[in-house]
């Protein structure tokens, strides 16, 4: 597995990006690299936010964009670079948080989840849910897909059954999967809960949320019976905690890297 980075931009409050108009730009950052979990290095690197353009004028939208093309050293995002931005920085930028895509799933999974008995995709647009369950079927007691297209998946059904001797449970809500006494089930999930409730999530189960923030998942697992939950806010917590080095000030008016604002 690559290391992968994640580039988390926090806003400092009371912190202008030049002291006067006519100074330069003032750009804090630091990266660092941490061990999560024992089992994965990971780049962690912060990019420390002034909130405001100078002490008397706040940012106009313009003046963000020419201050955030000369960050240096920010890689772009993509399938190893995961964007973390806290509220303000999401108001700066005009954007807000993206999923956690395959890759980092996958990293969630090798950090956090040492085993389980049972999977249990939740389809979302975020996830290639067959590529999961191809990857975990050989290994699995029990594995099922919630789906609103079940007709779709009746090949893939097929395929297991003939493969491995057991069928692949579809249903278009998760009371209607045949799953308990399957031991520790491993839920992997985006927004859509397909009916799940905290009375019907079996005792000891791992809920993996491609989403960060307050999410129904996250308040799914908080009223369950000893459900483990997992997201990218647990991987950013962590490294964060190991971070050790001081902030190093980096001062200039521009960069060949641009981000899109």
């Amino acid at each position: 597995m690559e290391q992968p980075t994640i580039v988390h931009f926090r806003t400092k409050p009371d912190a202008p990006a030049k002291k006067h108009w006519w100074s330069v730009w003032e750009y804090e950052a630091d990266s660092n690299t941490v061990l999560i979990d024992g089992r994965l290095n990971l780049d962690y690197r912060q990019i420390f936010l002034p909130d405001r353009h100078t002490r008397s004028k706040p940012w106009q939208r313009e003046s963000f964009r020419e201050y955030a093309e000369g960050i240096p050293d920010v890689p772009c995002e993509g399938r190893q670079v995961y964007y973390v931005l806290d509220e303000k920085a999401r108001e700066l930028f005009g954007r807000g948080m993206e999923p956690a895509g395959e890759e980092w799933l996958q990293v969630l999974l090798h950090c956090f989840v040492t085993k389980f008995d049972a999977l249990v995709v939740l389809e979302n647009r975020e996830l290639e849910a067959d590529t999961l369950i191809r990857q975990y079927v050989a290994n699995t007691k029990y594995v099922a897909v919630v789906t609103g297209t079940p007709e779709n998946w009746a090949d893939m059904a097929d395929e297991i059954d003939e493969e491995y001797g057991f069928l692949l449970d579809v249903a278009d809500s998760v009371k209607k999967l045949h799953i308990q006494g399957k031991g520790r089930v491993l839920f992997v999930a985006g927004r859509e809960l397909y009916g799940c409730t905290p009375a019907w999530l079996p005792e000891n189960s791992i809920w993996v949320d491609l989403y960060m923030g307050d999410t129904e998942g996250r308040r799914l697992c908080a009223r369950a019976r000893k459900a483990e939950y997992i997201s990218m806010d647990r991987l950013v917590r962590q490294a964060a905690k190991q971070v050790t080095k001081q902030s190093v000030r980096r001062i200039g008016t521009g960069s060949e890297r641009k981000l899109d604002t």
